[in-house]
């Protein structure tokens, strides 16, 4: 996406769609869980997004620099990990949801950042979105506000910060990545 404005659209449109669906989420992910293998399936989505993200790594020719391959093996043992302490299934949707937020974001900042600070920001605007999610949480009677779920939240933006700096090149203002 070569457009500012488009790029933050889908920023706004995704974290509107977050924090919209608050309310019913719980009700949504009880339903599911009674009527679907809801773990199985968030599990199967993970892997395949893990599945991707090492073709990504791979077709990006990344394979070539062994430190790169170590901290790309790094960054997904730390999400395996991460999921396979969190008990709950939809837990483990926090690093869809700010993966993916955290991907529009760094894709609208280009626009106006370049360099490392890029990266720092990324994490940082994420960071505080997740926060906002739990501070809108706080005030809805059938969720509450939880620092485990702020730092789920942060630490799925740092996670996919570090897969942006080791798939994509570094980049410069207003280039595509």
């Amino acid at each position: 996406m070569n457009n500012p404005l488009t790029a933050w659209v889908l920023v706004l449109a995704w974290v509107s769609a977050i924090y919209g669906t608050l309310y019913r989420a719980r009700p949504i992910c009880e339903f599911l869980r009674s009527a679907t293998p809801l773990g199985l399936i968030i599990n199967v989505t993970l892997l395949s997004a893990a599945g991707f993200i090492v073709f990504f790594f791979y077709k990006k020719k990344a394979f070539a620099n062994p430190l790169k391959i170590v901290l790309f093996l790094l960054v997904l043992t730390v999400y395996a990990l991460s999921c396979y302490f969190l008990k709950q299934p939809e837990e483990r949707l926090h690093f869809i949801e700010y993966g993916l937020l955290t991907l529009f974001c760094f894709n609208a900042l280009r626009f106006h950042f370049s360099s490392k600070g890029l990266y720092v920001l990324s994490w940082t605007l994420v960071t505080i979105f997740g926060y906002g999610d739990e501070v809108i949480q706080y005030y809805l009677p059938n969720r509450y506000f939880q620092w485990k779920d702020v730092g789920l939240n942060s630490l799925s933006a740092m996670l996919a910060v570090a897969l942006i700096l080791l798939i994509i090149k570094p980049v410069q203002k207003n280039n595509r990545f």
